[in-house]
């Protein structure tokens, strides 16, 4: 399918076929709705409503047939077993922001997104510096991994190799 061309009005019964041919291909193959949105050049919220048109009501599988309370619970309980917001992304075809929202509705603490002030750069880099990991300082200043490995980095740290504990690349 060509992208420079606008993609053709989904009305009626050609409507209908791409609706149940996305619900047999997300059924029997697994497809995410990222995937099929991809390949059908439409939008992820598309390709759901799609699937909910052609019946598929998957409650393991969040936002498809589902409401979005349901959404909620099942994101945060995925969210909790270990899945990061980039992979429901992935999974859902759901925008980031719209999930951070539907987790929080959850009841799920998130991080608090911001970035160290000078004050903190200088205690973060030299906590690092005396051997603490960047995951530490990230749990204990509230900041995320990749903050704090970018102040590090804006500061000049040479930053170590990972899993080694307390030594300092040699770079």
């Amino acid at each position: 399918m060509e992208r420079n061309v606008a993609p053709q009005a989904l009305r009626g019964k050609r409507r209908q076929r791409i609706a149940a041919e996305l619900a047999e291909r997300f059924a029997r193959e697994r497809v995410s709705v990222h995937e099929l949105a991809s390949e059908l050049g439409r939008r992820p919220s598309v390709v759901r409503r799609l699937l909910g048109e052609a019946g598929v009501r998957a409650a393991g599988t969040p936002c498809v047939g589902i409401s979005e309370q349901e959404t909620a619970s099942t994101l945060a309980r995925r969210y909790c077993d270990g899945a990061s917001i980039s992979a429901l992304v992935r999974q859902t075809g759901l925008d980031k922001r719209v999930i951070r929202d539907l987790l929080s509705r959850a009841g799920v603490a998130l991080p608090v997104r911001h970035s160290p002030t000078g004050e903190q750069t200088a205690w973060i880099t030299e906590r690092y510096r005396s051997g603490e990991s960047i995951r530490a300082l990230a749990t204990s200043t509230g900041c995320s991994y990749g903050t704090i490995r970018a102040a590090l980095l804006a500061n000049g740290v040479a930053l170590r190799p990972r899993g080694s504990g307390s030594r300092v690349n040699q770079h």
